[in-house]
């Protein structure tokens, strides 16, 4: 899930299946359909170029769909319950697409439920917040919400909130973008190339 040109197709579309399963609880079409990618505009020593983006891996939309599915099948929810864990994960679904450079606010976080909700769907929204904070570019907001799920023993979700702890620190890491600005400064504004651009991008990693 890294920069690239292309865009691969998954053999089997995990994206289809997880609107197929999301239409049982909710028939009309989420607001933004989600993807597996997003499109960052890049310069390129003064030429505008656009890059795709790795942003939602297929684990996270099959992953949605069997969770939906046992919400489905378990008896102590109502359809309301369903359809509101079903607007916090397009919520999160939502933030597959977005671009920080074409809009600096992400769309809206999954709403908190209302007072009153199933102790099991609290805990999903908990992690739904989360997930949204990671998609969202809010690596240090996600981790510690992540964090906060994976220290509490009984919550349902723990162990997917201990990968997601460490997701963050990973995608904290691979996109921080200070390497891009000094070769951009340096290639670009500077035009340094051969040795004094490498010597001045090793000046910037130091």
């Amino acid at each position: 899930w890294g920069k690239g040109l292309s865009r691969p197709v998954p053999e089997v579309d995990e994206i289809d299946a997880w609107l197929n399963m999301r239409a049982k609880v909710q028939p009309k079409a989420p607001a933004s359909k989600p993807d597996y990618f997003r499109d960052l505009p890049l310069q390129l020593g003064g030429n505008p170029t656009v890059v795709t983006q790795g942003q939602c891996g297929a684990d996270a939309f099959v992953f949605a769909t069997r969770l939906l599915q046992a919400l489905m099948d378990d008896p102590g929810l109502t359809a309301e319950h369903r359809q509101w864990w079903v607007a916090g994960q397009d919520a999160v679904f939502a933030r597959c697409a977005w671009s920080p450079s074409v809009t600096k606010t992400p769309p809206p976080m999954p709403a908190l439920l209302p007072d009153g909700a199933p102790a099991k769907l609290v805990a999903l929204n908990a992690y739904q917040r989360a997930a949204a904070m990671f998609y969202g570019d809010d690596h240090a907001g996600a981790l510690k919400a992540f964090d906060a799920i994976a220290a509490d023993k009984a919550h349902p979700m723990r162990p997917w909130a201990v990968v997601g702890a460490m997701r963050s620190l990973v995608r904290a890491t691979v996109r921080d973008d200070s390497w891009d600005k000094a070769f951009q400064d340096a290639y670009g504004r500077q035009g340094l190339r051969a040795q004094a651009l490498r010597e001045a991008l090793g000046k910037a990693n130091e």
